[in-house]
């Protein structure tokens, strides 16, 4: 998924802290539909990143949208 991230979005690695990865992105969806498929794709890589704040898939998918930072969260 990363491979594709960056190809696509432009994104970068940029930090990693202990569970929670950032990445800078260049180019950040622009619309909603293509943001809601990148959420679903957030939400396999690092599920904690939704459930545990309680965050609604489409909530995720409209802060991606023109965002160009990305944070993933996944506890072991």
């Amino acid at each position: 998924m990363r491979r594709g991230w960056r190809e696509l979005h432009g994104a970068e690695l940029w930090a990693h802290y202990g569970t929670m990865l950032e990445f800078a992105v260049g180019r950040p969806p622009r619309d909603f539909d293509t943001a809601l498929a990148l959420a679903r794709e957030h939400d396999l890589a690092a599920p904690c990143t939704l459930a545990l704040p309680g965050i609604a898939l489409r909530h995720h998918a409209l802060g991606l949208v023109g965002h160009g930072t990305w944070f993933l969260h996944e506890r072991p």
